[in-house]
């Protein structure tokens, strides 16, 4: 049963019921994966969208992309803008943030 604990203290399970046959490890550690992985995406889903940080849709996208691992180079294609435009973005949301890399700017989006 994956649990997760949210930023406020809440936690959230899923608890997997059945009236079949049990699975085998394999499965069972491939629907504990896929559990993990919805929290992760529902989490990073609701804290990168948080208001509360004063971010546009805009950064929050490029955000987003930057808590993937993406490069700069690779957010532009993404989101169909110029490099530059990626940067001038990233240089906003660390000021915003009040943080010095974009490592700190994914830890402290998520903490918020």
């Amino acid at each position: 049963m994956p649990v997760s604990t949210a930023t406020t203290g809440a936690r959230y399970a899923v608890l997997f019921l059945g009236d079949g046959k049990d699975v085998g490890q394999a499965a069972h550690y491939e629907l504990c994966y896929s559990a993990a992985s919805a929290f992760d995406h529902f989490y990073r889903a609701t804290l990168t969208n948080k208001a509360g940080i004063g971010l546009t849709p805009s950064e929050t996208e490029i955000l987003k992309w930057i808590s993937h691992g993406k490069t700069a180079s690779e957010i532009a294609l993404i989101v169909s803008v110029p490099e530059h435009t990626v940067n001038s973005h990233t240089a906003t949301i660390l000021k915003k943030l009040d943080v010095v890399n974009r490592t700190q700017m994914v830890a402290k989006a998520i903490r918020e």
